[in-house]
């Protein structure tokens, strides 16, 4: 783990007039103490072109006056999958003169080889208030009320107040009378970010020139393939710098989802990339492949994990404890390992070029070699076409008892069909989204059989280890009929799903 992390269990920031008047909070809190009154200012960094706020990433170094004790902090944001109610905080003692190491590792994907620089700085005067229930009791919260002038850029001089309610973990339920206490006062729940205000603009995407195209014209097939490719790069730096704060106990979800951007944008490039530089897409498509790989191996031990808990936490009661501890150790050496690879991979120049290749071509221009100022609605239901028909092969090749190989074919295939038709749907509309979805359905079906068949091949492979305990070989046992199962199961699922998909209705756009 690299710095001191907090997880705020909530913060909640209030906007008031710079007149404001705090109410008295004795009535709904049993002590509130009122702290020394603080000075402070804060130099917010980025790059120029404001990549940290494009993520909703803050790094700011707050300096109390009067005090060498100055500290650096970075704040990222709750992540988009709902999976947590807050964002992370990390924080480190330092000198506003050098950045701490573990803060531009852990930014390196999104800063590469850009700067980092002073772009806001900001006075405060912080008066601070703490709450507990008694005067014994623990504080469970702090009332934090700061009268701020932004220094410098477009909103040089400008003043502003901003109340902050900041709860610890366990926070009891007089948190929401303080809150409504303040509401009642005047106070109103911020919709934006302090770095807002002296930047004069919200956190998000900045798009390139050449994405910048009026809504009535129709998308080109350059447009398709800088959004395809864009949106694989913000996906991937979404994560990127989750997955740096702790390699080892990153989230699975993180993991997950940069995979599957390098696997998207891949098959877009195969799907869509005709008219781009066949070098600059062999080798983008290469570069993918390897640090898709490398997350691969993470994902796979994370996959087999969770189903390895669900199985054996469902076994009789009597052989829960055994078998729960018995082969997660084993997938767990086998997890490290990935990870240390992936960090590796992540920490490389070699990474960092393909994060910069991908940024230069999703800004524009590409390097296209065909016309990319054609009609996406006059070359899309073509090259959509034959993911369909690499698709439907598949299954006619398979006949009604495919192999475990076949199937990861058809899988893929349907992973194609799909990202194909979903990149496609802003230009078709809705018969596009209508293949988009059954072909997930499909996807899904086989995605979870190959998961049950990769679980399966493991825990053969661990058998045969001479190793091997008594108390893993029962373990084995039970997961073994488990999976025996669930591959019944989802073949037939599969089944189902792609009699949906091959009705007349989710092909009639591609014959245009």
């Amino acid at each position: 783990m690299t710095g001191e992390m907090t997880q705020v269990e909530r913060a909640i920031e209030l906007d008031v007039d710079w007149d404001f008047e705090p109410p008295d909070l004795r009535p709904v809190v049993g002590r509130p103490q009122r702290l020394p009154e603080e000075l402070r200012r804060t130099h917010y960094f980025d790059t120029p072109d404001l990549r940290l706020w494009a993520r909703g990433l803050t790094l700011g170094y707050h300096d109390p006056a009067g005090s060498r004790a100055g500290a650096w902090v970075l704040s990222s944001p709750p992540p988009k999958s709902g999976r947590g109610s807050s964002g992370r905080v990390l924080t480190w003692p330092g000198h506003l003169d050098l950045i701490p190491e573990p803060a531009r590792r852990i930014l390196r994907g999104v800063v590469r080889r850009s700067e980092l620089e002073t772009v806001a700085e900001y006075d405060t005067t912080r008066r601070r208030m703490e709450l507990a229930d008694g005067a014994a009791a623990p504080s469970w919260g702090r009332v934090e009320d700061d009268l701020i002038t932004v220094n410098g850029g477009p909103n040089d001089g400008l003043r502003f107040r901003r109340i902050e309610l900041a709860l610890k973990s366990g926070y009891p339920d007089t948190a929401g009378a303080v809150l409504e206490h303040l509401r009642d006062s005047g106070a109103t729940l911020t919709e934006r970010p302090r770095l807002a205000i002296g930047l004069g603009r919200l956190p998000g995407r900045r798009p390139g020139p050449s994405r910048r195209r009026s809504r009535r014209r129709p998308p080109t097939i350059g447009d398709t393939l800088e959004t395809a490719i864009s949106s694989a790069l913000d996906r991937m730096l979404d994560h990127d710098y989750r997955i740096r704060m702790d390699f080892d106990a990153a989230d699975p979800e993180d993991v997950h989802q940069m995979r599957v951007a390098t696997r998207r944008l891949r098959s877009d490039l195969k799907t869509f990339g005709s008219v781009l530089d066949p070098v600059w897409v062999g080798h983008a498509s290469e570069e993918l492949r390897w640090v898709g790989t490398a997350l691969g191996r993470v994902r796979d031990s994370d996959v087999m994990a969770a189903r390895l808990r669900r199985e054996l936490e469902s076994a009789p009661g009597q052989n829960r404890g055994q078998t729960t501890d018995a082969l997660l150790p084993r997938l767990g050496r086998q997890r490290r390992g990935g990870t240390e690879e992936l960090e590796a991979a992540m920490g490389s120049d070699r990474y960092i070029d393909l994060l910069d290749r991908l940024h230069a071509a999703g800004r524009g221009p590409l390097p296209a070699v065909g016309d990319t100022s054609v009609m996406s609605a006059q070359v899309l239901p073509a090259l959509v076409r034959k993911r369909w028909r690499a698709l439907a092969r598949r299954y006619r090749r398979g006949g009604r008892h495919p192999s475990d190989e076949q199937l990861h074919r058809m899988r893929i295939a349907a992973k194609r069909l799909r990202y194909a038709a979903e990149a496609s749907a802003p230009a078709i509309g809705k018969p596009a989204k209508r293949t988009a979805v059954a072909a997930e359905g499909v996807q899904t079906a086989l995605g979870e059989l190959h998961d049950s068949t990769a679980t399966r091949q493991w825990i053969e492979r661990q058998l045969a280890d001479a190793a091997i305990t008594p108390a893993d070989a029962f373990a084995a046992g039970i997961i073994t009929r488990e999976e025996d199962l669930q591959q019944a199961y989802w073949r037939r699922r599969a089944g189902s799903a792609w009699t949906k998909l091959d009705r007349k209705k989710n092909r009639a756009w591609l014959r245009k």
